[in-house]
């Protein structure tokens, strides 16, 4: 007999069944979906999973049921636009080696099982040795608490092309908005009272919130202005 439990967990395991393995050149059949059900120990008849399908249906979720099975039929992302950002993520060289095979899988996985062994075996190789700062996401998610708070941040700077160079200065910055310069992800700001600033965030190391000191530092950044900001 299936668990309360069980029962209430059929249309999430039938959706998750669904969206990994399924697709219009790859359908499940309603026995199929019975037997992948009992690999998360969910003991159900094809009567219930056919019911459960037609409510998903209901409920508004795109399912596709034929004759010969049934499929996911639209998902938050089309496959193009998986391969897109997957590609994206793998050329830059700005995301470490481990975030970014990381960060490619779980866009691969978007797409369902089969998608994803194709896709990766198609991925764009980067043109350059990646960047060693397992911080850069860290930092990304600091600067933009900080902007949303009109604080400041304090952090060390590699300017050198090589990071493992001691060429380090440290720095205290009202950053102001992300911008993309030179190729490279950059967060403009505002050094002292008005000095504008670009930095690169994959050379920005040891970042912390500045303590909150009751300065002015709204000061506003146009697009033309932020493009004169010195690096």
């Amino acid at each position: 007999m299936v668990s309360l439990q069980s029962k209430n967990l059929v249309p999430l395991r039938i959706m998750q069944i669904l969206s990994e393995l399924s697709d219009s050149e790859h359908l499940l059949t309603q026995s199929e979906i019975v037997r992948r059900l009992n690999d998360y120990s969910v003991a159900v008849d094809r009567k219930t999973v056919q019911r459960q399908l037609t409510n998903l249906q209901i409920a508004g979720f795109d399912i596709v049921i034929t004759p010969k099975g049934c499929y996911l039929n639209e998902r938050d992302f089309d496959n193009s636009e998986l391969k897109l950002l997957m590609d994206y993520v793998s050329v830059d060289v700005q995301i470490p080696d481990a975030y970014a095979i990381a960060l490619v899988n779980k866009l691969a996985k978007l797409g369902g099982k089969h998608f994803a062994n194709r896709a990766k075996k198609q991925l764009v190789s980067p043109a350059g040795e990646r960047s060693d700062n397992k911080d850069f996401f860290y930092n990304i998610d600091v600067i933009s608490e900080a902007i949303a708070a009109n604080r400041r941040i304090v952090f060390r700077y590699t300017s050198s092309k090589d990071e493992n160079l001691p060429t380090i200065r440290k720095v205290k910055f009202a950053p102001k908005m992300f911008v993309f310069r030179d190729g490279f992800y950059c967060v403009v700001g505002i050094v002292g009272r008005c000095t504008c600033r670009c930095y690169r965030i994959k050379n920005i190391r040891d970042l912390q919130m500045a303590p909150s000191e009751g300065l002015n530092v709204r000061t506003y950044l146009d697009s033309s202005r932020h493009a004169r900001c010195k690096a």
